[in-house]
């Protein structure tokens, strides 16, 4: 049985190591670097959920996996369950969270915005959510009685004693309620914020028209302008001091136009590159959701069919119930593989890291140096 889980334990194995690895560096970034602001809290709490993933339910998936008939300690086997819930669920609310802040940051830009002391207040309910969902697995799992048919999993599963009542129906119901819940808002959330992004261009067209009248308008006060200066100078009454009176609009003139333009361009700039740098932050944010709920889906299926359907899992081959320990751990893709997202697709989430390594590189010469420097004093 071991022999036969062994892709299940390397893919699980993967996943955490790069997991633990990708979510550490995230956590240390945005928690301790990040300059304050909501989305600091919000990624920073879900990449603290991956790396709590990372850190307990892999290596206690790993050893059941490699020990299904031996490790079969019914408390273990609650904390896990109770974990992975937990981690899951949460992150899932997280989501919502995060998709409801962008919806303000790109469709509501004009408002008042999450403020950091409510985003901390969001965080911290999403994981009140994840408890009061989760607490059931102390209840519902433990041994797994095998005493009738052998099958191809842990032996962490549906309580014996609870086999075959509605219990576990009602909870597997809750969660997958929970799911839809989640899935439901997510694509209402981002279909809006999508719809507002694909209108940006159109957005830019429009600034820039509003730029061109204004622009425009200034040039035609300032032709009155000029035509008033060409008027004093061509009267000749009162000498040199109609020409310093001309010379004094001329130089207004020149100096509203110029400061028109300025101050138009330094708007129209400062709000299309706002827009720009909220619009890279959803996308990156959006695949992250993408993932997290690509990988959570199987998970949940499984567990739909398996307290649904009489003998699901013993009616499958050994080919087929590897593919199912496969499936039923799909969830922690997410974890292992979120922290790349931003690394690849996050500019500043590269750029952070890049100051950081270069400090911390910074800091272990120094320290070299000072080492070798008390030797050679020591020597002599």
């Amino acid at each position: 049985m071991a022999t036969i889980l062994l892709p299940v334990v390397v893919y699980v194995s993967i996943l955490m190591v790069l997991g633990i690895i990708g979510n550490a560096i995230v956590c240390y970034i945005y928690l301790y670097k990040w300059k304050v602001k909501s989305v600091k809290y919000f990624i920073g709490c879900l990449s603290s959920l991956d790396l709590l993933t990372c850190l307990f339910c892999m290596p206690i998936e790993i050893a059941m996996l490699r020990n299904p008939l031996l490790l079969d300690d019914p408390v273990l086997c609650k904390f896990l369950r109770f974990v992975r819930a937990f981690t899951s669920l949460s992150a899932g609310f997280m989501l919502i969270v995060i998709a409801i802040d962008r919806f303000r940051r790109i469709c509501k830009h004009h408002e008042t915005q999450i403020s950091v002391s409510l985003a901390k207040k969001m965080c911290l309910s999403t994981l009140i959510a994840g408890i009061i969902f989760s607490w059931p697995c102390f209840i519902i799992f433990g041994q797994l009685d095998r005493s009738d048919e052998l099958t191809i999993e842990t032996s962490c599963s549906t309580d014996r004693h609870l086999k075959g009542t509605i219990y576990p129906t009602i909870f597997y119901g809750v969660i997958f309620l929970c799911f839809m819940f989640i899935s439901v808002s997510l694509v209402t959330f981002y279909t809006m914020i999508g719809v507002r992004l694909c209108k940006l261009p159109s957005l830019k067209k429009s600034s820039s028209k509003r730029y061109s009248v204004t622009e425009s308008t200034n040039s035609s006060q300032n032709d009155g302008l000029e035509n008033q200066r060409q008027f004093l100078e061509r009267e000749k009454v009162g000498g040199s001091k109609i020409k310093t009176d001309g010379s004094l609009l001329k130089n207004k003139q020149s100096f509203q136009k110029r400061l028109s333009k300025i101050d138009l361009k330094g708007k129209l700039g400062r709000h299309m590159l706002s827009m720009n740098r909220r619009k890279q932050t959803t996308i990156v944010l959006f695949l992250i959701t993408l993932i997290q709920w690509l990988s959570f889906f199987p998970y949940v299926a499984l567990l739909v069919c398996n307290s649904v359907i009489p003998n699901f899992l013993s009616s499958m081959d050994s080919q087929q119930q590897m593919a199912y320990n496969i499936g039923i751990l799909s969830h922690f893709i997410s974890s292992g593989i979120n922290p790349f997202i931003y690394g690849f697709l996050g500019r500043d989430f590269r750029e952070e890291c890049r100051r950081s390594f270069s400090d911390i590189r910074n800091s272990l010469n120094s320290v070299k140096r000072l080492s070798v420097s008390s030797i050679t004093r020591r020597d002599s």
